[in-house]
């Protein structure tokens, strides 16, 4: 039975994936070999118990202290509620990583990553629900009150995106030192994540992805490798990004007006240090 989980919770578009990649090369940690399998919020899969969600996990307890997954909709109530309150259900040992950006930044990644797949500019066609949900995964506090009030705050390691890009493996050994593992083991610097050009080429072939279930696995990453990788590909999901990823000042505005309550409660009882988010320095207390 595993008993000691770590779990980033959050936030999208945030460099949830490449911290996973960076904390799964501790040997001490176990990866889940699904990265996100957002099991806590499935019913149909929380049903299956938790034997189903351990094969998860090449588990070996002379080896590992604790199996780490990272699903982000564990951090979007009201749209995927419950799943703080499902994990303390299990009387397992639970330990949380959030990892937060300018909210600006990360609703506007959102809504990129949105428009790109749908081939629209955000302000000109962005729905109202769209929005409302992109602010609510920005509520962090309130995401992360659902944790701190089941297990404690003691449990959770805040943690930006901004610092993590700067330098990557000093954040790694700030999870190694929150999780009390060995400090000693030196991480490697990896190239950054980047779902977007998988995401564009789920959406732009979507005819191929029903036939995919036909074509062997490894012929399957290599054809992903090479249009992943391919040059033209790349401006060409560069250029969509850029037309598609921009924010108003009127919704700005009203995103700030709608987060400020929450960011500030962020800010003085989480110990957030939010200079870094320069389109907040002057309004938040």
């Amino acid at each position: 039975m595993i008993n000691k989980f770590v779990i980033i919770v959050g936030s999208m578009k945030s460099g949830t994936t490449s911290l996973f990649e960076y904390i799964a090369q501790h040997p001490e940690i176990c990866p889940a070999k699904d990265k996100e399998p957002e099991f806590f919020v499935r019913k149909e899969k929380l049903e299956k118990g938790m034997g189903y969600y351990e094969k998860l996990w090449s588990w070996d307890s002379s080896i590992h202290k604790y199996a780490l997954e990272a699903s982000t909709s564990y951090t979007k109530v009201p749209v995927f509620p419950n799943a703080a309150e499902n994990m303390k259900q299990t009387a397992r040992n639970f330990k949380f990583i959030y990892i937060v950006r300018d909210p600006i930044s990360r609703i506007i990644s959102q809504l990129g990553h949105t428009a790109m797949i749908e081939n629209t500019i955000i302000n000109a066609k962005i729905s109202e629900k769209v929005l409302k949900n992109s602010i609510h995964y920005s509520s962090y506090t309130a995401q992360i009150n659902e944790y701190a009030e089941r297990f404690g705050k003691e449990s959770i390691l805040l943690l930006q995106f901004e610092d993590f890009i700067l330098d990557p493996i000093a954040i790694s050994n700030r999870v190694s030192n929150f999780l009390n593992i060995s400090n000693n083991f030196q991480y490697q610097y990896l190239e950054p994540k980047n779902e977007k050009y998988n995401v564009m080429l789920s959406s732009k072939f979507k005819l191929l992805l029903k036939f995919r279930h036909y074509v062997p696995e490894p012929i399957k990453n290599k054809i992903k490798k090479f249009l992943v990788g391919n040059k033209i590909f790349r401006r060409y999901v560069n250029k969509n990004i850029k037309q598609s990823s921009v924010l108003d000042d009127e919704l700005k505005e009203k995103i700030k007006n709608d987060l400020l309550t929450d960011i500030n409660e962020l800010k003085h009882n989480y110990n957030l240090d939010t200079t870094k988010w320069k389109e907040w320095n002057s309004i938040l207390l």
